[in-house]
């Protein structure tokens, strides 16, 4: 097992934030048109049991720091004595959205457990910069699908979002993948509104990252999830902490018009920054799944159906006991 750090520049602007499901997307179109269906196939029959690999959510990167989302863990803030410490406090938690990677590497060997704590720590840091996702409104005509014009059509707004710089893992277990990955990833775009100009992305770099490689492998019985994760009944929910957030995606036909329906079945997530709690007796190698969204016969050959699958792996590093 390796871990690889893919870093990218943004291009453009995105239809969405960037989640653990969006960027197993892009791969997925990517294999099928690099290297045919019957390779994707393959690799997707392979994630129904034994993944040959995991990927993470976003992370973000201020020069060589980078920054993961805040976990979700217990606040336990003292009840503020006076209006003062009630806008001190406040003005803490604003800045718990993503945090540094030597105060989450403290995180997961155990020496912080509480938000409070988190905060402290996060005061103490000299140069710390508050991490956020740019978020801006764009203004849309819509079209009259009778004349194909704007005349007598209205403005909408739509949230768009912006990435100068970003990056994500994947922990390999198939160290053979590897060229195969970075050769997809040159090319592919993220997200939707791609035929726009959405989405697009430069990979800048590929980094071994073996300083976060022991915590994937300690295998305790709570651990962080740095992607968007699916349920699954080997956690203990009433001991864990998580925010949990419902995804109805569309049906990527930018590449290819495989069906006709437009919308996938809901499904719901943890979200990343999830502490994830095993039951007793139900330790495993993987959490989450890969499960289907929807399945319907093809538009090109009736004769033929298409399954499609939505994407819910953990990516956990264990929080040492």
């Amino acid at each position: 097992m390796k871990l690889y750090e893919f870093t990218f520049k943004g291009l453009s602007y995105f239809t969405s934030e960037i989640k653990s499901y969006t960027i197993f997307g892009a791969l997925c179109w990517g294999y099928r048109n690099f290297f045919g269906e019957k390779k994707l196939l393959d690799l997707l029959e392979c994630f129904n049991s034994n993944p040959p690999f995991l990927i993470s959510s976003c992370i973000f990167k201020k020069g060589n720091i980078r920054y993961f989302p805040c976990p979700q863990i217990e606040e336990a803030f003292p009840e503020p004595k006076d209006i003062e410490e009630y806008k001190k406090q406040k003005e803490i938690k604003k800045k718990l959205n993503y945090i540094p990677e030597d105060i989450f590497i403290e995180f997961l060997e155990g020496k912080i457990k509480t938000k409070w704590k988190l905060g402290q720590k996060i005061e103490e840091c000299k140069g710390f910069e508050t991490i956020s996702i740019h978020r801006t409104i764009k203004l849309h005509n819509s079209i009259n699908r009778l004349t194909w014009t704007t005349v007598g059509g209205q403005l909408y707004n739509v949230f768009s979002y912006f990435y100068p710089e970003f990056s994500f893992f994947i922990c390999l277990f198939d160290e053979n993948l590897l060229d195969e990955i970075k050769a997809v990833f040159k090319y592919i775009s993220f997200g939707g509104n791609k035929s726009t100009g959405y989405g697009r992305v430069k990979l800048i770099k590929v980094d071994r990252v073996e300083k976060f490689e022991k915590y994937l492998n300690q295998f305790t019985q709570k651990f962080y999830t740095l992607s968007s994760t699916l349920p699954d009944s080997s956690f203990d929910y009433d001991n864990s902490y998580y925010q949990i957030e419902i995804f109805c995606g569309k049906v990527e036909n930018f590449y290819d018009r495989l069906v006709a329906p437009i919308l996938k079945r809901k499904v719901l997530y943890l979200q990343p920054g999830s502490i994830l709690t095993i039951k007793d007796g139900n330790k495993k190698n993987f959490y989450g799944n890969l499960i289907n969204v929807l399945s319907s016969r093809s538009l090109i050959d009736p004769s033929k159906e298409v399954k499609i699958y939505q994407y819910g792996y953990a990516f956990p590093f264990y929080i040492k006991e």
